[in-house]
């Protein structure tokens, strides 16, 4: 979204976000260390109960093929994830708002939810034209969940 003189007010972004494989993890022990050396990382808010190690190690335990660890991570939390080399742990590129002016108009503004669901103001007005056409993407991926030559976001 830009304002009348073409300045940003609003603009989506991609931030890598951290999930996790539990059925890659060997051990209760493995994915109980796993969360504690993440969520030293992500928990970078102690009001966020997300991002807490019992959190974490709670979701590792109750799925077997996927776990969100954190979503949206600013890029020095994720070059020390990735410094972490866990087993099972992977990321992934979203889409995140970004507002590069932060509180200016933000009544009339409004903001997204985690899914980039306008709540409120313009956002919410507008959602349907800001959200962009639903479509598809195919990816190929490596033995090790690695991105193989699939266009970036």
């Amino acid at each position: 979204m830009y304002d009348r003189d073409l300045h940003e007010l609003a603009m989506t972004v991609t931030a890598d976000s951290v999930y996790a494989v539990p059925s890659e993890m060997t051990s209760d022990a493995q994915k109980q260390e796993t969360a504690e050396a993440l969520a030293r990382v992500v928990h970078t808010d102690s009001e966020d109960r997300f991002t807490s190690a019992q959190q974490i190690l709670a979701r590792l335990r109750d799925s077997r093929n996927f776990a969100w660890v954190a979503r949206k991570q600013p890029p020095a939390v994720i070059v020390q994830v990735k410094a972490l080399n866990l087993k099972g742990v992977y990321l992934q590129k979203e889409f995140k708002r970004f507002y590069p002016d932060q509180q200016l108009a933000a009544q009339v503004l409004g903001y997204v939810w985690m899914d980039d669901d306008g709540l409120s103001g313009v956002e919410l007005e507008y959602e349907k034209e800001l959200h962009g056409t639903e479509g598809r993407m195919l990816t190929a991926v490596d033995a090790k969940r690695q991105v193989v030559d699939s266009p970036e976001p």
